[in-house]
């Protein structure tokens, strides 16, 4: 896989130069528009799904770098990946993520566990899964999101979404 180099606005560039896509238009491109909350039901659930035209590796390392978030997610105040990322199982990577969300005088940190699936050891069709499971939170007792990322070809990923 390619290796990233940062430059100071947290965007990046392949080792042969080409840039990295802007991280803040592919998830909020993703995300789109969101549909007013439901308030007669205490569960709300989503699932996106978007086809970009990215490989799989990129995509799951944006989605990944959960230490960088504020630097290119809306309303993302402050993030930080707080335990060293620590062999779960055979292809699972994990590690405790702290991201404080926020708007004007409004904000909540959820704490979460970070579940990294990679696709080299899990799925034969090179499928791969981020999964975080919030763990703290004052604002919502439960919380659960699941990043499918899934192949179509070259530099093609379907990208699954859920919360």
């Amino acid at each position: 896989t390619a290796k990233r180099c940062k430059n100071i606005n947290g965007s990046g560039y392949f080792k042969d130069g080409t840039a990295l896509p802007s991280r803040r238009s592919f998830i909020t491109s993703l995300l789109g528009k969101v549909p007013p909350y439901n308030t007669n039901n205490s569960q709300h659930k989503e699932k996106r799904t978007k086809i970009v035209h990215y490989s799989p590796d990129t995509v799951f390392d944006v989605v990944a770098d959960v230490g960088n978030y504020q630097n290119f997610l809306p309303y993302i105040i402050n993030s930080k990946v707080l335990t060293p990322k620590k062999r779960i199982r055979e292809g699972v990577m994990g590690f405790d993520a702290q991201v404080e969300v926020g708007c004007s005088i409004l904000s909540d940190r959820f704490r979460s566990k970070v579940e990294l699936h990679d696709h080299k050891q899990q799925h034969s069709n090179g499928t791969s899964q981020i999964v975080a499971q919030c763990t703290e939170s004052s604002v919502v007792d439960k919380m659960h999101t699941v990043w499918t990322f899934i192949p179509k070809g070259d530099n093609v990923t379907e990208v699954v979404f859920e919360v």
